[in-house]
């Protein structure tokens, strides 16, 4: 049996969200049964609704994990379905009972890389772990529902992380264009001057959002967004920055109400920025 991969836990909660409850009872009935055991649905619970059971016997039977009649009166385990499923699908009907403005947030995560303690204790967790979408997932819908504007902010980047970012802004459709950096940062100074004719072409304008006060001190932002219009918006804790390493980034997805708010902000630290050209490139963070 293998853990749940990020897509199927998504496919799940898009198909099964309302027949959770039921989902839940047929897998828990599997995980009881060896591979190849008799499953007959209808005498064993008799508290399952007879057509969200059915629903459910048709995603089991579709996603390889129930085998036999399509009327569910003799199915039979194959073994094959996810380690966790009925908690995980349990988690799913606790949140469609108590989310009904879940269309407007979805949380975001990239697990550190394999083998991770976290991603490994996140699939028992069925209730958050049917909402998570990962981070360059979310950064592209942001991207591509961008019509007028799309604002990218990210204190720190290097050349790979440019790179995906040049692709976000190649893949949007919106016609103003604005990355925020800190640009006087030698390390992402010197991962723009390998990406910067890309984002020309593209027209990008880059900004810095670094305010010298004196005496030592500045003003700067540590937030990381990706903004489309009013509409939609990533929040969280990822920088544009691509490596192998051993961390958890976190964010939220965020449509409709609520992104306004998110657009006040964005559009104060583009009035505070400062176009690249002027900024001096011998002065470093």
């Amino acid at each position: 049996m293998n853990e749940i991969p990020a897509e199927v836990a998504h496919s799940l909660a898009e198909a099964l969200c309302s027949v959770a409850t039921e989902a839940s009872i047929l897998a828990r009935e599997m995980e009881l049964r060896p591979p190849g055991a008799v499953l007959h649905v209808w005498s064993t619970r008799q508290d399952l609704r007879p057509h969200s059971a059915a629903a459910v016997v048709r995603d089991f039977r579709r996603r390889g994990w129930l085998s036999g009649g399509g009327d569910g009166s003799a199915l039979y385990t194959t073994g094959a379905a996810p380690v966790g499923l009925s908690a995980f699908l349990g988690g799913v009907a606790v949140m469609a009972a108590i989310r009904p403005e879940a269309g407007t947030f979805q949380a975001v995560v990239t697990p550190p890389p394999n083998p991770s303690a976290f991603a490994k204790a996140l699939q028992s967790t069925g209730m958050a772990r049917a909402d998570l979408m990962d981070t360059a997932s979310a950064m592209r819908q942001v991207a591509s529902a961008a019509h007028r504007d799309l604002v990218m902010l990210t204190p720190f980047a290097n050349e790979q992380g440019l790179s995906f970012v040049a692709d976000l802004f190649e893949i949007s459709p919106a016609t103003n264009r604005t990355l925020i950096l800190r640009a006087r940062n030698s390390g992402t100074r010197r991962a723009l001057e390998g990406i910067k004719d890309r984002l020309r072409d593209l027209r990008v304008r880059v900004l810095d959002y670094v305010l010298d006060l004196g005496d030592g001190n500045y003003e700067t932002f540590h937030a990381k967004v990706v903004l489309a219009d009013e509409q939609m918006a990533y929040v969280g804790s990822a920088n544009m920055l691509h490596y192998a390493r051993n961390s958890m980034e976190l964010g939220v997805l965020l449509r409709g109400r609520g992104t306004d708010v998110i657009a006040a902000a964005v559009r104060a630290a583009e009035r505070c920025a400062i176009e690249l050209q002027s900024v001096s490139p011998d002065v470093h963070i």
